[in-house]
């Protein structure tokens, strides 16, 4: 059996991993036999799934982009600051640019 996984790394505080169901979103419950589709989400915020992270550069380096992003997004909010100038910044680090 194919098992789908996801990729989580928005803002909300979520588990490591997460199971949901396409019938969650049904507005009648599903009767017994029906299809049911699953979907495992994996949280790979900064400190979430370091194992799993750790295992692969690109998305290493990822995270550390999108945390970063948000450090100076919090940092320079309403002041003269671009997407652009924080990736610059990463790059400059020594980490990927074909993100």
């Amino acid at each position: 059996m194919q098992q789908q996984t996801l990729e989580y790394n928005g803002t909300e505080k979520k588990d490591e991993v997460i199971e949901l169901k396409l019938s969650d979103a049904f507005v009648h419950p599903v009767e017994a036999g029906e299809f049911e589709w699953t979907v495992k989400v994996i949280n790979i915020n900064t400190g979430n799934n370091n194992s799993l992270i750790s295992k692969c550069k690109v998305l290493k380096e990822y995270v550390i982009l999108t945390s970063r992003m948000r450090e100076y997004i919090s940092k320079y909010s309403g002041k003269d600051f671009s997407d652009e100038e924080a990736v610059k910044k990463f790059v400059k680090r020594g980490y990927q640019t074909n993100l």
